[in-house]
């Protein structure tokens, strides 16, 4: 929104220069720096500003800009970086949830921490979905650390072996519920023959007192 304002107002040089451009007086170059910074101050949240906010340490727009980017630009922003790391580090998934857009998020954040340089090995990975795994699925990750090394794990095959874990749940929960489930009735109730028997109420043949 700031680089689409700016440009609007031809003033798209603050984003590249902290000197003024060759033919720019100067007093006007100054004057557009502090009407560009009051962007800043305008359409950036209060807390993130403070970051940005001393004309001593970031005297220019650019200087204030590059270091919003650094912290917070795209893939590679610092803060990114950090909420990638923890997302990845300290999954924990839950069984009650489907694990395959459980497990799309975590591949999502490898893959992007390894395209900004940040990324865990193809073991380390493997070892952090293990542990990432819900109780339920405790004898699968047993399995899988005692039937191979480390070094040999792959995560395409751990996330299969999830997948069909998760798929023999539903199965049995199924199976379960179908077992526990009550027998239907069709609310209609036999009726007994009392066309021998005498009605103690009234003394006339072919029902009972309770049907009187």
């Amino acid at each position: 929104m700031l680089e689409a304002l700016l440009t609007l107002h031809e003033a798209e040089d603050v984003f590249l220069m902290t000197l003024a451009p060759s033919g720019v007086d100067i007093d006007e170059w100054s004057s557009i720096q502090r009407r560009t910074k009051v962007y800043l101050c305008l359409y950036v949240k209060p807390d993130i500003f403070s970051l940005i906010a001393s004309d001593s340490e970031l005297l220019t727009f650019k200087e204030k800009w590059d270091k919003l980017k650094q912290v917070y630009g795209g893939a590679t922003g610092s803060t990114t970086i950090f909420n990638l790391w923890i997302q990845l580090t300290q999954a924990h998934l839950d069984d009650s949830q489907p694990m395959t857009s459980q497990l799309a998020k975590l591949n999502e954040a490898q893959v992007n921490l390894f395209n900004a340089s940040m990324g865990v090995t193809d073991t380390q990975y493997c070892l952090i979905l293990l542990n990432a795994l819900p109780s339920s699925y405790e004898v699968v990750a047993s399995t899988i650390l005692a039937s191979e090394a480390p070094s040999s794990l792959n995560h395409s095959e751990i996330t299969a072996r999830i997948l069909n874990e998760e798929g023999w749940h539903s199965g049995s929960l199924a199976a379960l519920n179908a077992a526990r489930a009550p027998i239907k009735s069709d609310g209609k109730k036999k009726k007994k023959h009392h066309s021998n028997l005498t009605c103690h109420y009234c003394n006339l043949k072919g029902h009972i007192k309770p049907d009187c």
